[in-house]
């Protein structure tokens, strides 16, 4: 079905003008123009899109900023050695154990709507701390690939590991909630 660029644009999460740069160096070419000159585009789907991606990254805490501009980097430049079209970028600032991420609730549902094939992250541990197989095994089954871009760095991971990322986690969460508390505590007067 051959849609017009405003729709195209909407449901890839770009604007117009992106998609018409897109065209420009050949990225993303529309399937024909009308005799007016106006785009018309194919909707994305996998059998026309082979190798549509969204890229997906996620730190802890807001002082790791200058860690997610570099992860995203990292897969923008993976994507385009592979020639990959990269359909949105979604990142969270919170705990990989928080399972109410935005970032990663809208993901996966771009990915249930079949506009992608892939999802490129560096790490295993950026789309969750537990659960990655669970979110792997769900998103294979509605056909899309989780691809890491870095190999796993400790193929033997351990029980110990994930109990020290548990009370790693909840150790920060502690100390925040008490750091909140003692900021907002009046002071005593005098």
């Amino acid at each position: 079905m051959l849609v017009r660029i405003g729709i195209i644009a909407r449901n890839l999460g770009f604007s117009t003008s992106t998609l018409r740069r897109w065209e420009k160096k050949g990225k993303y070419i529309s399937a024909l123009r009308t005799l007016g000159g106006h785009r018309r585009y194919e909707t994305p789907t996998r059998s026309n899109t082979s190798k549509t991606v969204a890229l997906y990254a996620r730190v802890s805490a807001h002082k790791q900023k200058d860690d997610l501009r570099r992860q995203l980097n990292t897969l923008e430049n993976y994507a385009l050695e592979n020639d990959y079209l990269i359909v949105k970028k979604y990142f969270d600032i919170a705990s990989g154990l928080n399972d109410r991420r935005q970032g990663l609730l809208r993901l996966l549902g771009l990915c249930a709507s079949g506009a992608v094939d892939r999802v490129l992250i560096t790490y295993d541990d950026r789309l969750a701390r537990f659960g990655t197989h669970t979110l792997k095994e769900l998103l294979s089954r509605i056909g899309v690939r989780v691809e890491r871009v870095f190999p796993s760095a400790d193929k033997d991971h351990t029980l110990a590991e994930d109990i020290i990322a548990l009370v790693t986690s909840f150790a920060g969460r502690l100390h925040r909630t008490r750091r909140e508390k003692s900021l907002t505590k009046p002071s005593p007067q005098s």
